[in-house]
């Protein structure tokens, strides 16, 4: 189970006072998919430029905040590729070049991209109880962080001086990482080398074939695409109206068990509970018919949990709607309530009120 704090103890690594990471591989490819350059250094002997630049790159790998969306976690059994690049500290040639081919070829190549990849070896001290360090190493958790980012060029701009006005060579820029990894994964504090950290930038359209082919995963989806595949079917076969109104309902009655997620087991939606929930305000035939979908689409890679469904969007526009039906339920009680005592034209502005919100 993908953990916030197991995130945050890796993340923290990537600061400058706690950073030693080993060494850094990687290519520059451009979009005809050739290897203009190779990478290959120690890391801390960077100059420092360069040094603070790299360091944030792979901290953009590590989304706390949004685990199970821009952070997943990837099923990779045994997998000899990912775990030759740990043993080999990143310093086989011919295992390094491999996975960066394995990568370059899952990319969308109308652009150049870096392809990235770092080593690091991290002393796990023991921990007491209430979660303070003691001096003593548990585990030497060994892994490889990769980052994937695009080069692009810069917006055209003109460069002022006293010589005039010139226009200024555009430069090819590196940007914040697209895809990326961190293998093994590390879980409840140790490394576990049946599953992978993966992260996208794109949760509405992950590389699922970097998961797939490069990473050799079994196929895992983003909370984003359980949310929008589960969205556009209910618009499609009811409408956007009434599906807003499944959606709303739905989306309420998930509430609590979402909210428990993020530190207990994910309560998985099967696709007979997903039927259960959409009879709340589906037809028995609606209901079953998404269910089944669900079922057809999602069985082999896995289904939804209650997190990844649930869209506080919708929650909240199920709310905001009964209290305004409260709110009218009040004025109209109010209203008889006047006329009752004799108060007729404030009775009647109410009444009139309450007509023009229908």
């Amino acid at each position: 189970m993908l953990r916030k704090k197991d995130i945050l103890e890796i993340k923290r690594l990537t600061k400058d006072k706690n950073c030693h990471y080993t060494k850094m591989r990687g290519c520059y490819i451009s979009e005809n998919g050739e290897v203009r350059a190779t990478i290959n250094e120690t890391f801390l002997n960077l100059d420092e430029s360069l040094y603070y630049k790299y360091l944030d790159i792979a901290k953009q790998i590590f989304q706390p905040k949004s685990i199970g969306d821009k952070n997943i976690e990837l099923e990779v059994g045994n997998n000899e590729p990912l775990m030759s690049l740990v043993e080999c500290n990143l310093e086989d040639d011919e295992a390094v070049e491999n996975m960066c081919s394995s990568i370059a070829e899952c990319l969308d190549m109308t652009q150049n991209y870096l392809i990235l990849l770092f080593h690091d070896d991290y002393d796990v001290m023991k921990r007491t109880s209430d979660d303070i360090d003691l001096d003593e190493s548990e585990e030497v958790y060994s892994y490889i962080l990769c980052a994937v980012c695009p080069v692009q060029l810069e917006k055209p701009a003109l460069e002022a001086s006293e010589a005039g006005i010139n226009s200024l060579e555009r430069k090819k820029i590196v940007g914040k990482p697209v895809e990326g990894f961190v293998y093994p994964a590390f879980e409840e504090r140790s490394a576990n080398r049946d599953k992978c950290w993966y992260y996208t930038a794109t949760p509405a359209d992950a590389n699922h074939a970097m998961m797939q082919y490069a990473l050799l995963a079994k196929e895992t989806y983003t909370a984003t695409e359980y949310r929008n595949w589960l969205e556009e079917n209910l618009k499609g076969m009811l409408g956007v109206e009434y599906a807003n109104k499944v959606l709303m309902v739905l989306n309420a009655s998930m509430e609590a068990e979402a909210s428990k997620e993020e530190e207990c087991q994910p309560n998985i939606i099967t696709p007979s509970t997903l039927e259960s929930l959409l009879k709340l305000r589906c037809t028995e035939s609606e209901a079953k018919k998404i269910a089944n979908d669900y079922e057809r689409l999602f069985k082999n890679c896995g289904y939804a949990s209650a997190g990844d469904l649930y869209n506080e969007k919708y929650r909240d526009a199920y709310y905001d709607q009964k209290n305004r039906e409260r709110g009218k339920e009040l004025l109209n009680t109010a209203a008889t309530a006047l006329s009752h005592v004799g108060t007729l034209d404030l009775a009647r502005e109410i009444e009139d009120y309450l007509s023009k919100q229908r």
